[in-house]
């Protein structure tokens, strides 16, 4: 009774909480409808559907495919919904109510279901016909279908032929009254001045266009070259110049010319050109020629396909001399230490082998090497074979020596090879050092015996004490940590702390590293624009409402300026999709640009909006300066008039004078029809010069009259006691001096 009552118990505790945890999901996690346009939109958030159908759906009763939440139901009006099985009317909004597993809980989800408007689109996109020739060219500007048919085609063959093409969506074509199908219709292409005129009709049935298929036969070519151009046998690539109409074939040293008197070339020709060979047609691949007669070339006689084009190629076979090369390009030998040095000079091969290497452990290796080109080696007569032959290379005082002789056979060097074993390693080092799950390069310090490595700010300590490092130490090192040996990629050690390799050298000496694993700070989350310059005007920067304002000067060109920007510490930039690179990316500030910055932890981001403004245009149109460098004394301006009166050196001819002047910022100045240039611009002032200034907005203007007179070198005097007579005069003129003490000036 006991054990019955037990029984009860847990499972009674079973099933309560079972029925406790029913689901309250009550979602659609998938929607589709037979015959949609593009993919369904499922929003989460407000229980909505969207799915889009082409013009003219009918979407009454169609059957939907969907998935929901687990344990769930769905009913539309109260009718129990079967994914493919129930059909509905979605000729208007249906809510599909999901009820969750806990029977409580329930979303509304509604599907709203959009018939897009007709295609306006009347266009050709592709279009073929049987035997042309080349791309087929449309011109969606001028509505033409552009088709080439080879040279020699026949107009006749042309009469009925059927066109492939694709539409725009759901629209229609039609030649003269005739419905057109693709790959079914046919039409008579034959008549050049009178194209087919394909007219095709949108889906909305309001808008068409004509399409001409303009069908020409292109004109025979006149190609007559050479190509490519190979026989079996020849060494090295062809050369084919063009210019002197000669193909350059060489063969190896050593080939008997009667071999090279029945070959078969491989050879490629210009477009539809034709190769004879005193008269004899040539195929490539197929036909033989005698090319051993080296004083009288073969020569293809290439044809173009207009038949008057004709080209003479001379196929000029050459047997190369002999090589001279005597050298030893490669050699190693098994168990050796390091990279064998090959030194051309002394004609010396040195190869070292490990401290510890037993001589007699040398006494009979076979050596890997490679020689010149078609150069052989002999060791005291024997032939040597790479990775075949042995020999004794266990007497260091008296080198083995390789012979090498050249193809010419003149030639030969003697290649002493040098063996040593070097002396026992004393390095300690760590060389490289690294852990599985660590950022960034590891830091190894010689000086104070130190390996830094970084792991991620969200790694768990307790994910450090059971890693496996994969090192490299100095030749023939090893390492302990305590008393345990380690191995690369095989020995686990708790990181948790710093640990000590003890990394034991070749002869014995000791050196303890310390390996220190650190877990970086969590990245940084500012996503802030600090600076932003453009065309050298430092914009302000308002944090709390994530703008950039910039005030450019009038008519600056903004369509295509580059930012030299700083932002928060790790972050980066986009606008749009475009990665931004402070002084390197163009944008256009015509309107506000909006830079998404993103901070260094990858998913903080804030929208910046860049704006740029203009000034309203200057519209003063003053001179604000006006002088000669012969001038006398200074311009005299009366602003109010806008007159300019200045007196310049006696003597100076006005008819070719130069104004240095400054206009008001922005404005142009022109004399008649002749724009000014300060410090350049000549003009005569014999009268009176007028100046149009125009101010910087183009439009507002101000016309200066500038009146200048030379200086006569005489001042006129009153209540003096110098009397000048006659005044004025033409330069001869009285001086009367009365009651003068001190200094007289004359001028």
């Amino acid at each position: 009774m006991r054990k019955k009552l037990t029984l009860l118990m847990v499972l009674a505790f079973l099933f309560g909480g079972w029925a406790n945890a029913q689901s309250t999901e009550a979602d659609i996690k998938s929607f589709s409808l037979p015959g949609q346009e593009g993919e369904t939109v499922i929003n989460a958030e407000d229980t909505t559907i969207a799915i889009n159908f082409l013009f003219g759906a009918d979407v009454t009763n169609l059957a939907a495919t969907f998935t929901y939440s687990e344990f769930a139901t769905v009913q539309v009006g109260g009718i129990p919904q079967i994914s493919t099985v129930t059909t509905n009317d979605f000729s208007d909004t249906v809510v599909y109510k999901v009820t969750a597993q806990d029977g409580i809980t329930f979303k509304d989800w509604k599907v709203i279901v959009s018939i897009l408007p007709a295609s306006k689109e009347a266009d050709i996109l592709t279009f073929s016909l049987p035997g042309q020739v080349g791309e087929t060219v449309i011109n969606g500007e001028d509505t033409t279908v552009l088709i080439n048919f080879p040279y020699g085609t026949d107009t006749a063959d042309l009469d009925t032929l059927i066109a492939t093409f694709t539409l725009s969506t759901h629209a229609t074509a039609k030649v003269d009254t005739v419905v057109q199908v693709n790959n079914v219709t046919a039409n008579d292409f034959s008549d050049f001045e009178n194209p087919v005129v394909y007219k095709v009709t949108a889906q909305d049935t309001t808008i068409s266009k004509e399409w001409k298929i303009i069908v020409s036969i292109l004109p025979a070519e006149t190609g007559a070259d050479i190509t490519s151009f190979s026989l079996p046998g020849q060494v090295g690539e062809t050369v084919i110049n063009g210019e002197d109409t000669t193909v350059l074939i060489n063969f190896p040293y050593g080939t008997d010319t009667t071999d090279l008197s029945d070959l078969v070339a491989k050879f490629e020709i210009s477009k539809y050109a034709k190769a004879e060979v005193n008269g004899t047609l040539q195929a490539s691949d197929v036909t033989h020629n005698d090319f051993s007669d080296f004083e009288n070339p073969v020569v293809y006689k290439v044809t173009a396909q207009d038949g008057l084009t004709i080209k003479n190629w001379k196929i000029i076979v050459s047997i190369l001399p002999a090589e001279t090369g005597a050298d030893i390009t490669s050699f190693t030998l098994p168990g050796q230490e390091g990279v064998t040095v090959i030194n051309g000079e002394d004609t010396t091969v040195l190869i070292n082998f490990p401290y510890g290497t037993d001589t007699t452990d040398l006494s009979d290796l076979v050596a890997k090497f490679e020689l010149s080109k078609y150069a052989k080696a002999e060791v005291n007569g024997a032939s040597q074979t790479s990775d075949v032959t042995q020999n004794d290379f266990s007497d260091f005082e008296n080198p083995v020596v390789y012979k090498v002789t050249a193809q010419d056979t003149t030639i030969s060097k003697e290649w002493k090879i040098i063996l040593s074993i070097l002396p026992i390693n004393t390095e300690a080092e760590i060389v490289e050092f690294t852990l599985p799950g660590q950022v960034g390069e590891t830091v190894i310090n010689s000086d104070d015996s130190t390996v830094l490595i970084n792991f991620p700010h969200y790694t768990d300590l307790a994910d450090l004490d059971t890693l496996i490092a994969t090192f490299t130490l100095s030749p023939h090192a090893t390492a302990k940590v305590d008393t345990v040996e380690q191995v690369s990629g095989v020995t686990e050690n708790d990181f948790t702390n710093p640990v000590i390799y003890t990394v034991m050298a070749q002869d014995s000496t000791t050196k303890d590293w310390k390996v220190i694993v650190s877990i970086l700070p969590a990245p940084n989350t500012d996503a802030e624009i600090l600076t932003f310059t453009l065309n050298g005007v430092e914009g302000f920067v308002n944090s709390a409402n994530k703008t950039v304002t910039i005030s450019l000067p009038y008519g600056t060109n903004v369509t295509n300026l580059v930012a030299t920007f700083t932002l928060s510490e790790g972050a980066t930039a986009k606008v749009d999709t475009v990665e931004q690179e402070s002084g390197v990316t163009a944008n256009n500030f015509s309107s506000p640009v909006v830079y998404k910055v993103t901070a260094e932890d990858g998913t903080t981001t804030k929208d910046w909006t860049v704006i740029v403004t203009l000034p309203a245009p200057n519209t003063a149109a003053e001179i604000t300066a006006f002088s000669f460098a012969e001038q006398y004394s200074p311009a005299e301006f009366d602003n109010v008039n806008n007159k300019i009166n200045i007196v310049v050196n006696e003597g100076t001819s006005l008819t070719n004078l130069v104004a240095t002047f400054t206009l008001s910022e922005g404005a142009t100045a022109k004399v008649g029809a002749t724009t000014q240039v300060s410090g350049v611009t000549a003009n005569d002032f014999s009268n009176y010069v007028v100046y149009k200034v125009t101010a910087e907005d183009g439009s507002t203007y101000k016309n200066w009259t500038v009146k200048v007179s030379v200086h006569d070198g005489i001042e006129t005097l009153e209540n003096s006691a110098i009397t000048i007579y006659p005044n004025p005069n033409k330069g001869n003129f009285s001086l009367d001096f009365n009651n003068i003490n001190g200094k007289v000036s004359y001028q």
